[in-house]
């Protein structure tokens, strides 16, 4: 594939996250860098300093590779806390991994996508943070009544 238009994908891609910005976006870096070795151009896109997309030279026909918090995505998805699991099977949404946009890739997958998946997945993870903590609450304080815990914890 030529580069250019290996570069040109991801211009476009970069562009369309900041005039989206499903993700408030502080600050974006792109840099580009041929491998000595593999002679490989792999393009890294960096935002707000926690999130790196890196692009090898096959994109968009290969997924990209994120790196999140300066660990891959993967890690950020997968628990193997039985009560998280257990809370994700009871409110539906399933193991995180395997409804990522990366295990059912796609060439129209783009950085908006993934933007907008990192954004759903921390709310749900966020949700379930929560639920967790209510659930603790309402152990520990068993003759206190639910609904003065949640407004306790809404205020």
């Amino acid at each position: 594939m030529n580069n250019n238009r290996f570069l040109k994908r991801i211009n476009k891609d970069v562009e369309n996250a900041i005039n989206v910005q499903v993700i408030p976006i502080n600050q974006i870096t792109t840099t580009t860098i041929i491998e000595a070795e593999t002679k490989e151009t792999k393009t890294t896109v960096e935002i707000n300093n926690n999130i790196k997309i890196i692009f090898g030279k096959d994109y968009p026909f290969t997924k990209f590779e994120v790196i999140y918090n300066d660990n891959p995505y993967y890690s950020f998805l997968k628990t193997t806390n039985p009560k998280i699991v257990n809370l994700l099977i009871k409110l539906k949404y399933g193991c995180l991994c395997c409804t990522t946009m990366f295990c059912d890739w796609r060439l129209t997958h783009t950085i908006n996508d993934f933007l907008a998946e990192l954004k759903l997945f921390k709310r749900i993870k966020t949700e379930i943070k929560y639920i967790i903590m209510i659930n603790n609450l309402q152990k520990k304080y068993e003759k206190i009544p639910m609904q003065l815990i949640l407004e306790y914890l809404l205020l």
